[in-house]
């Protein structure tokens, strides 16, 4: 989880510091003719026509030029290609009924899996390191309105699970998958499969219902948000997502 922390907020508090440094030397840059007018009044005297023009001048660019600094990441941001997709399609990213293998022995177990991915597909180049996690679990009332909510970040794994790969690297048509959560025949419990979360989070689907979960996967200093909802009716093979 610290590692997708880190890509998320690691240099947040710092750009913060930068925009509001930015910000405070625009305004002075586009006031400069009066902050210099103001000082010189303190001593009586007032500056030359041709210094207040000179000051107007410089100011006024120094004031462009941070205005530009500040807004030219985020229209770069919203105007840039996009580097991956990631998305939920079900007849795609539900692979139901598995059989299960005990990973020390490689022997067969008794009881089938379903497994339930994010799918995430590099656009142009190679996306790296890429990660994503659980940002928020949702339970819905009839008219689709939250009704329960969890927030926390965490972390998801890369499939197959058995190679614990939290970051991964996604290259042009080599996509990959999150493992999201998981139904294991004769438990009938849905179980999100991201790592550290609490017990609060399995026993928030210990009901039949309408539910949401919110993943963000993070590569390419850009984010995409994939919600899915699931339908399910307390049967570990008997519940939909879209």
């Amino acid at each position: 989880m610290g590692t997708f922390v880190k890509a998320f907020f690691g240099a947040a508090i710092g750009r913060l510091f930068v925009i509001i440094g930015l910000a405070i030397l625009a305004a002075l840059g586009f006031s400069a003719d009066y902050v210099a007018r103001s000082a010189m009044s303190w001593f009586g005297t007032s500056p030359a026509d041709a210094t207040v023009t000179v000051l107007r001048i410089a100011g006024a660019i120094i004031g462009v030029l941070c205005v530009l600094t500040i807004a030219i990441p985020f229209i770069w941001t919203l105007i840039r290609p996009r580097k991956f997709t990631a998305s939920f399609d079900a007849k795609r990213d539900i692979h139901a009924a598995l059989p299960q293998f005990n990973p020390q022995t490689g022997q067969q177990l008794p009881n089938r899996v379903t497994y339930v991915h994010v799918h995430v597909e590099a656009l142009r180049s190679n996306v790296t390191p890429c990660t994503g996690a659980i940002t928020a679990l949702e339970k819905l009332g009839p008219q689709g309105e939250t009704i329960a909510r969890l927030d926390a970040t965490r972390q998801l794994i890369w499939a197959p699970r058995e190679h614990r790969q939290f970051q991964q690297t996604i290259a042009p048509r080599l996509p990959q998958d999150l493992d999201l959560f998981r139904t294991i025949e004769g438990v009938d419990r849905l179980e999100v499969l991201c790592e550290g979360h609490p017990q609060s989070w399995l026993d928030f689907f210990n009901h039949p219902g309408r539910y949401r979960i919110t993943v963000a996967v993070h590569g390419g200093e850009r984010t995409e948000i994939v919600q899915v909802t699931i339908e399910w009716r307390g049967k570990w093979d008997n519940f939909d997502a879209t």
